[in-house]
């Protein structure tokens, strides 16, 4: 058995270097992955959410399911060839037009399920 992740009330962590294992063969993982969480305090993506899925080359796909039932979903059209500087002034809606510009998409969508 393998702890990759240590979990919190109100975090998440990897407990090994994951982008260096990815870095291995990049071209085996580039856009393959997607990451689903939870935000129990009914929020958007934080701006580690956006930064960790801006600086992953591996990751496709990024929800965050609210107790709500709201879920924030991110998609890379394409592999990013050019990172997305991210300012920690910027807003929620600020970041997500301005990543719209590098074909990452926003949804959110909600579910009573």
């Amino acid at each position: 058995k393998f702890n990759i992740f240590k979990g919190t009330d109100t975090s998440v962590k990897l407990t090994i270097d994951f982008n260096q294992y990815l870095q291995r063969y990049p071209d085996e993982h580039a856009n393959r992955y997607i990451f689903i969480h939870n935000h129990p305090n009914c929020r958007g993506f934080s701006m580690r959410d956006f930064k960790s899925f801006i600086n992953n080359d591996a990751l496709y796909l990024l929800i965050a399911l609210q107790n709500d039932g709201l879920a924030h979903i991110l998609i890379k059209s394409e592999l990013l060839t050019v990172k997305p500087e991210l300012k920690v002034t910027m807003s929620h809606k600020e970041v997500i037009n301005y990543l719209k510009g590098f074909g990452i998409l926003y949804f959110r969508r909600y579910s009573n399920v």
